[in-house]
């Protein structure tokens, strides 16, 4: 870890995710407060397609800002093929190797059911 000054903090990707989501509150417009923030997850998606810190991988880390990136960049209908992704190249394929490694034999009958329930709500499509 970096030292860092008086008043400098790490940059997370999940707390800019979620400033990402404020609405403008000027008149009626339905744009975000800080698209700056927005940009930035654009910007510094992983090579996997996750977010989080690229020296460090803590896989309850990943999956918790990749989906608040992918949340907030969906919601104000953002750079769709980071989304794409954030979804099926990274939380897909670690959703299944972690069904693998719990369920073992049994990962065909869990793994698919847990895919209609985040296709439910619209979060994967």
């Amino acid at each position: 870890m970096d030292s860092k000054e008086d008043g400098e903090i790490t940059v997370s990707a999940y707390d800019t995710a979620w400033v990402g989501l404020v609405k403008k509150n000027v008149g009626d417009t339905n744009s975000p407060q800080f698209p700056s923030c927005l940009e930035w997850i654009a910007n510094n998606q992983l090579h996997d397609g996750s977010w989080g810190d690229a020296q460090l991988f803590i896989a309850h880390d990943r999956i918790l800002n990749t989906l608040a990136c992918v949340v907030a960049l969906r919601s104000w209908n953002m750079h769709p093929q980071k989304c794409e992704k954030g979804n099926f190249t990274f939380i897909r394929n670690f959703i299944v190797a972690f069904y693998k490694f719990i369920f073992g034999n049994f990962y065909f009958v869990v793994y698919p059911q847990s895919f209609l329930l985040l296709q439910t709500i619209s979060l994967l499509t």
